[in-house]
């Protein structure tokens, strides 16, 4: 998507005569975001896939996995409509068909909402936390990584931290109330899913940028891989703010 973007940007410079809409600074920290976003997304999958694959419990990820997909889509695209300005809510573009190609996304195959609640409570409240506690092991070892490679890592492992101390605060918060007072625990539902999502999915690019370092390190980087070790505070930087999202 990132991709037919720039190609439809330059379209654009082509046809005015003047700079590409790309070259600005401002779009381009939007492109940015918006390929960082995809990323996360492609990690997640793939994660939640490989469990599958192996026969493992992925329920906690295929919720997690379709929520943060499909608004990280819907945002995504609407990013771009505005990129376009007037010209992406046009057909001309391509980048309208997109914008209803993936608000359906958010609907079928179970709700936000319905994810969110069945999160909470059959796959969190229901076994007194069990699986999500094993994720937040893996993630917080992770971060303990990250702190410890260097500078630019280091960032990442502390932003990923602050993370993850946000969804354990908020899996405590449903664990306590959910048996007594499940209507005002069932509230943040929405911003809970939306929370593990982010988190979890600046944990699959903190992986990634582990595992970039060290072939770097070996000498088996390349212009990707050095991108991707220096580039991965793009998303706990971008997606600071909604770490504020709690359940309580």
């Amino acid at each position: 998507l990132s991709l037919y973007l720039l190609y439809k940007l330059q379209v654009l410079k082509v046809r005015f005569n003047t700079a590409a809409l790309y070259q600005f600074q401002a779009l381009q920290f939007k492109l940015a975001d918006m390929a960082v976003k995809i990323y996360a997304m492609e990690q997640m999958v793939y994660d939640c896939a490989k469990k599958v694959d192996r026969g493992e419990n992925a329920t906690l990820e295929s919720s997690m996995v379709k929520l943060f997909c499909t608004e990280a889509a819907s945002n995504i695209i609407d990013e771009a409509i505005q990129i376009h300005g007037g010209m992406g809510f046009i057909e001309e573009t391509g980048a309208a068909q997109y914008c209803r190609d993936s608000r359906i996304t958010t609907i079928y195959e179970g709700t936000t909402g319905i994810q969110a609640n069945d999160l909470i409570g059959r796959k969190i409240a229901r076994e007194g936390g069990v699986t999500v506690k094993v994720l937040i092991a893996q993630m917080r070892a992770t971060a303990a990584l990250l702190k410890q490679g260097g500078d630019a890592l280091a960032t990442i492992g502390e932003r990923l931290a602050q993370g993850i101390d946000a969804v354990e605060t908020s899996v405590a918060h449903i664990l306590a109330g959910y048996t007594h007072d499940v209507a005002t625990v069932s509230v943040g539902a929405v911003p809970f899913l939306k929370l593990m999502g982010i988190v979890c999915g600046g944990w699959q690019m903190g992986r990634e940028a582990l595992v970039a370092q060290a072939k770097i390190a070996r000498g088996e980087g390349d212009v990707f891989h050095s991108t991707n070790a220096c580039g991965k505070n793009a998303i706990h930087t971008s997606t600071q703010p909604f770490n504020e999202l709690r359940s309580g």
